[in-house]
């Protein structure tokens, strides 16, 4: 399997120009983003998720791992930087607030007290 079978089409790398997405609507290339991961998260199989994803770092370096184990990093990757840019906005004297998780679920009536 390689990545544009498990994001059910093309390469995010290869389908999108990043300077135009940047420039015209990050928010619309994000959400198709989302909606391509959350379908294929709702149809994968035990089998697909334990399978090994064969992709090219950026500096072209090959590689395979399991598919869950990637999807981890995703997550936690993406927490890094959420984490990073919040500091910095602080740092700046505009804190974005609370960004955790479990306060959110709280304020949005989402988990019980």
């Amino acid at each position: 399997m390689d990545l544009a079978q498990a994001l059910g089409g093309g390469s995010p790398a290869s389908t999108l120009n990043p300077e135009v997405s940047r420039i015209l609507n990050p928010s619309v290339t994000l959400v198709r983003g989302e909606t391509r991961l959350i379908t294929f998260v709702e149809m994968a199989t035990q089998s697909q998720l334990d399978g090994i994803l064969e992709y090219k770092t950026t500096r072209g370096q090959p590689y395979g791992e399991v598919l869950w184990r990637l999807m981890a990093h995703v997550v936690n990757h993406g927490t890094q930087h959420r984490g990073e840019a919040a500091a910095l906005l602080t740092g700046m004297g505009h804190s974005p607030g609370d960004i955790d998780l479990l306060f959110f679920l709280r304020e949005n009536g989402y988990l019980r007290c």
